[in-house]
């Protein structure tokens, strides 16, 4: 891993963080982060491949519910499905 590399990850692991976010409808989320960039994420893809207890979440009543916990994008009360804030800032969804 490179030192800048090394660097970004700090900055977003500590500084960058998730401000709010809003539902836009299907399966895409507007992001806010707390250094003043702004991405809009489509999760279906990723969503779409979810399984098991993890497939209720493409429920769009589900899907809808997500919340931000310590700057990272959640679904569920244990975390069950999160995002952390460097892949958000990235645009991927995995």
């Amino acid at each position: 891993m490179t030192s800048k590399h090394s660097f970004s990850l700090y900055f977003l692991a500590k500084l960058c963080k998730v401000l709010y976010a809003n539902f836009l409808g299907d399966y895409r989320i507007d992001i806010h982060f707390s250094d003043g960039k702004q991405r809009i994420v489509d999760f279906e893809d990723a969503f779409s491949k979810l399984q098991g207890y993890y497939a209720q979440y493409r429920l769009p009543a589900l899907f809808q519910k997500f919340t931000i916990d310590n700057g990272n994008l959640v679904w569920g009360e244990d975390w069950e499905i999160i995002y952390p804030t460097w892949d958000l800032y990235e645009g991927e969804t995995g």
